[in-house]
């Protein structure tokens, strides 16, 4: 055993079948077993060994106080080392990641506005977060905006946005579809883009912004943002390599 790997074994493991193969997702839960604890702050993802000389990094989405076990979202509806390590793992199978690492947390002193930005499986560190701001009373207005390719696994999304609304007063959150198969009053036709640029930006100055999921949603949002007037430290992101989330136009 590699001294710089945490060992686990997968105790739970439950499959989201989307309308279609591309929207598949894994919730996966492990138990750590060398060491059998290893805290971790809300935000940080652990590099799992997906086959010999291949990590994938994942974030946490699990409670940040449980030290033991560890819950992860996976996108595994496509091709690729990562993804088809998930599909074929069974319960009992031992896992090996390096970690918890990362810088992508909440920032002290919290804002009295915060906005997260996501792209599909990007909710993922947002869920131990908002435990955080929870468990330490933090009454900020929390404006949450997901955005996702296709509808087919908002039903999954938006109870994990119910269970935030119950836990915080002032949660609110929209949806935003790229491609949709369908008109609804669910979701919003577009990208989390299109939700940002109707803000008047000058009544923000001192809101947090946490960005997380597909890379170009990450730097377009930031460039938007810094363009007009946010300051580079209310800037919190962090960036995913989850292929077909976000659909940027020419």
């Amino acid at each position: 055993m590699n001294p710089y790997f945490t060992k686990a074994k997968v105790i739970n493991k439950e499959e989201i079948i989307g309308k279609d193969k591309e929207s598949s997702l894994t919730l996966l839960s492990i138990k750590l077993i060398e060491p059998d604890m290893k805290p971790f702050r809300p935000g940080q993802f652990c590099s799992i060994r997906v086959a010999e000389g291949y990590f994938r990094a994942y974030s946490i989405a699990s409670d940040y106080k449980n030290f033991s076990e560890y819950k992860f979202l996976i996108s595994t509806g496509h091709e690729g080392v990562g993804a088809n390590y998930f599909k074929n793992i069974k319960i009992g199978d031992e896992v090996n990641f390096l970690g918890p690492n990362g810088h992508f947390f909440i920032k002290t002193p919290v804002a009295e506005n915060i906005i997260f930005c996501a792209t599909g499986t990007g909710i993922a560190p947002f869920i131990p977060m908002i435990e955080f701001l929870v468990d330490n009373k933090c009454d900020s207005k929390i404006a949450f905006i997901h955005g996702m390719k296709h509808e087919n696994n908002l039903e999954f999304y938006n109870k994990l946005h119910l269970e935030f609304k119950s836990k915080c007063p002032n949660f609110i959150s929209k949806f935003y579809v790229s491609k949709p198969n369908s008109v609804s009053d669910k979701f919003n036709s577009g990208r989390i883009t299109d939700e940002i640029k109707k803000i008047d930006l000058s009544k923000h100055q001192k809101t947090q912004f946490y960005l997380c999921g597909h890379p170009d949603m990450v730097h377009e949002i930031t460039t938007y943002l810094l363009e007009n007037g946010i300051s580079e430290e209310n800037i919190i992101s962090e960036e995913f390599t989850s292929p077909g989330f976000y659909q940027k136009e020419d």
